[in-house]
């Protein structure tokens, strides 16, 4: 069926737990939204050059249409 499937987990011998300590996040948000707000620009930056590129198309098959 094309899935993935992970085999079962490793089982710990002894597992421990630390009272007061938290487990941390291994992303950072801050790098995160710098790298969304690239993503954002470069999209961007491709939707100008399509809609330049559609604005041209346009303008030549109009200067096609009135040379006729």
């Amino acid at each position: 069926d094309g899935l993935f499937r992970a085999e079962s987990p490793p089982q710990v011998e002894e597992p421990q737990f630390a009272l007061g300590f938290r487990e941390q996040s291994n992303v950072n948000p801050v790098t995160e939204l710098v790298h969304l707000i690239e993503i954002q620009r470069a999209y961007e930056r491709g939707q100008a050059i399509l809609q330049s590129e559609h604005e041209r198309i346009r303008q030549v098959t109009d200067i096609a249409g009135n040379a006729n």
